[in-house]
């Protein structure tokens, strides 16, 4: 399997490796096997409709990827952009007074989530409110996504 995702000198490699009385380089092996035998043997690759990937050149060059792969066995397949990787596209050109609001409202929640006490405060006012949540959820740039759930939390606790 590492030969197949990588190169042959990371199997070697790999295959170097001392393990206990090789019980975990068999097990390595025997789930690559299976995994091998699912995907090239016992899916009916004909009969897929659709590939969602996330754009890579792994994944999408016509010749040597995966969906040029497909797309030999099944010629009218629809391959996707996932939409997860669709939304952090977009959000890159985001209106510029969309993006100063939704700054703000991350530097809100970042100042209070990063100070315990505050966190503490937010949370007692939340409960007295009865609010249907009592915390907020820290963003980071690392997970994207947390902007579009760190907004909504926001919002429902403004409600």
């Amino acid at each position: 399997m590492c030969e197949a995702v990588l190169d042959g000198k990371c199997a070697a490699k790999l295959k170097a490796v001392p393990l206990s009385d090789n019980t975990i380089a068999r097990r390595i092996e025997d789930m690559s096997k299976d995994i091998k035998s699912q995907l090239i043997d016992s899916l009916l690759w004909s009969q897929c409709i659709g590939i969602c990937t996330d754009g890579a050149a792994s994944m999408i060059n016509i010749h040597s990827g995966v969906v040029g792969y497909i797309k030999k066995v099944a010629p009218n397949i629809t391959a996707t952009h996932c939409m997860i990787h669709r939304e952090v596209l977009v959000a890159k050109k985001m209106n510029a007074s969309l993006s100063e609001v939704l700054s703000c409202c991350i530097k809100v929640i970042n100042f209070i989530k990063t100070r315990p006490l505050y966190s503490r405060f937010f949370a007692i006012l939340c409960g007295e409110m009865g609010a249907e949540h009592s915390s907020l959820l820290l963003h980071t740039e690392v997970r994207w996504l947390s902007r579009g759930k760190t907004i909504q939390r926001l919002f429902e606790l403004a409600e």
